[in-house]
């Protein structure tokens, strides 16, 4: 299977990026998941507990992703998302966590400031895995010649809950 942890124990090795400082103040970040579908498409994802704030240097990079792909034309989008699994034995499913803001790259007018990240419109929470499948549906939509590395054949590429027509007509206006 696909995306699965192959190893935990190296998982849960800490990486330190403490000696990594340049001019006093730029160090790595790090981003909780990135998906490229065929370089035609990218998603970046953070994922923090209950209501923890994304610390500055963390949105900043999110945000010079966006608008680097952006000034490229390749549709991106930066998602914040949250969990509440409290427990840290416990595993997070990423499908399942609460989208809380969002980024979308040809939505960015690269001569304003500040940047305006997005609150999702729809009742209830959002699940991260049905916002990315809104995102591809969306740019499916606005790119209809765009190869994102799928099979064209498979007409049921999409196995969540975005079979009616309202639900659909929510993807395109995201």
């Amino acid at each position: 299977m696909r995306g699965v942890i192959l190893n935990r124990a190296r998982k849960q090795q800490i990486v330190d990026f403490s000696e990594l400082q340049f001019f006093n103040k730029i160090t790595p970040t790090d981003i909780d998941g990135s998906i490229d579908f065929n370089g035609a498409l990218f998603v970046f994802i953070e994922i923090k507990y209950g209501n923890a704030p994304l610390p500055y240097g963390q949105r900043r990079h999110l945000e010079a992703l966006v608008i680097s792909m952006r000034k490229a034309n390749i549709p991106c989008f930066a998602f914040i998302c949250s969990h509440d699994v409290e427990n840290t034995e416990d595993d997070i499913n990423a499908a399942y966590t609460k989208v809380e803001e969002f980024l979308y790259s040809l939505y960015l007018k690269l001569d304003s400031k500040p940047i305006r990240w997005r609150t999702p419109k729809f009742g209830g929470p959002v699940w991260l895995k049905d916002y990315i499948y809104k995102a591809i549906t969306y740019t499916m939509h606005k790119y209809p010649n765009i190869d994102l590395g799928m099979n064209p054949a498979n007409k049921n590429w999409y196995t969540g809950n975005l079979g009616d027509k309202h639900e659909r007509a929510e993807c395109i206006s995201l």
